[in-house]
């Protein structure tokens, strides 16, 4: 009996695509909100946010891939990227909690209400000020990871209708 490939049985199992004849409904289902139950100190919370657009997103990904390691000669002579070194290592962190904060100011009205209320700096949208109003609050670090996680993860996936799976799995095998 013959391997049935992944990718067909990928196919055989996804729903039968849609036609998108109006934009308006697809940005609606894309602005769907984002709900985030989290448990913390063995109570569970609910955060409902949005993801973001385009425009918002850019900026995120900037600070993500902003720190890059410096160049040091290899023991062959070569020039590689030195990822240990301590510098790059404390500009990355720096850069992945900005766009941590700049993500869930964005994301969850929760984080603006505040600052409203407490007539912070970070309602200018400054980043800086931003940044010192979300990691200054008394959070857990592991909470505003998870909510960063829920309004950064992938959502589309066309792989099940194009032939093909992660992980190099080809359509012959």
């Amino acid at each position: 009996m013959p391997k049935k490939s992944k990718p067909k049985a990928a196919l055989e199992t996804a729903p039968e695509p849609q036609s998108v004849t109006d934009l308006a409904e697809l940005e609606t289902l894309c602005s769907e909100p984002v709900t985030v139950v989290v448990l913390l100190k063995g109570k569970p919370f609910r955060f409902t946010g949005r993801r973001l657009i385009p425009a918002e997103i850019k900026h995120v990904n900037l600070l993500l891939e902003a720190a890059l390691p410096p160049m040091a000669a290899g023991k062959d002579g070569e020039a590689h990227y030195d990822a240990n070194d301590p510098k790059f290592l404390e500009r990355l962190e720096d850069n992945r909690r900005a766009a941590r904060a700049l993500a869930l100011w964005r994301a969850f009205p929760v984080f603006r209400q505040e600052a409203v209320k407490a007539n912070h700096a970070a309602v200018s949208d400054e980043l800086k000020d931003v940044l010192d109003f979300i990691e200054h609050r008394k959070l857990e670090d592991d909470l505003l990871q998870q909510l960063f996680q829920a309004v950064n993860q992938r959502t589309v996936d066309a792989r099940a209708y194009m032939g093909f799976t992660s992980g190099g799995t080809s359509p012959t095998s």
